[in-house]
């Protein structure tokens, strides 16, 4: 009997610590990383909308609140961008020819995350991408390289 409330304790004590680990370690990292993917994806969404105005424009928008006004639902987007980013620290810069997008998200570190636009090559196109060269036909593929 002695051995089996040994072992009980021992199983206690084991959820405890892992417990704790989780609580004190784990979690707030994990919350963090959502942060910083949050944040990289609402500035990705102004790089759509920074593109949409250039089309409509010919410029890019030179403050948050233009590019929010070139949106249609601009508002809801401010509102889901303040759970993860700092909207004190979001810098919306452009002119005719290129723009840069800036946030410090809400993590301890306060992150900065940045992207530069337009990006060459960047497009939406629904082509088929190429296809891969097709592998020597061999029967010695995973055999060492002769010198």
């Amino acid at each position: 009997m002695a051995d089996l409330a040994r072992i009980a304790g021992g199983i206690l004590l084991g959820c405890a610590v892992s417990g704790a680990v989780w609580v004190g370690s784990v979690k707030p990292r994990i919350e963090a990383a959502q942060k910083r993917y949050d944040t990289t994806m609402a500035l990705w969404t102004l790089y759509d909308l920074q593109l949409a105005n250039k089309k409509a424009t010919r410029a890019y928008a030179n403050s948050l609140d233009a590019l929010l006004a070139s949106a249609k639902n601009g508002s809801a987007l401010k509102a889901r961008m303040a759970a993860s980013l700092d909207l004190n620290t979001v810098a919306v810069v452009g002119d005719a020819e290129k723009f840069k997008l800036e946030a410090n998200v809400l993590d301890p570190e306060r992150t900065l995350i940045k992207i530069k636009g337009p990006i060459a090559g960047r497009t939406w196109s629904s082509a088929p991408a190429l296809p891969l060269p097709e592998a020597p036909s061999s029967s010695d593929i995973g055999a060492p390289i002769a010198r």
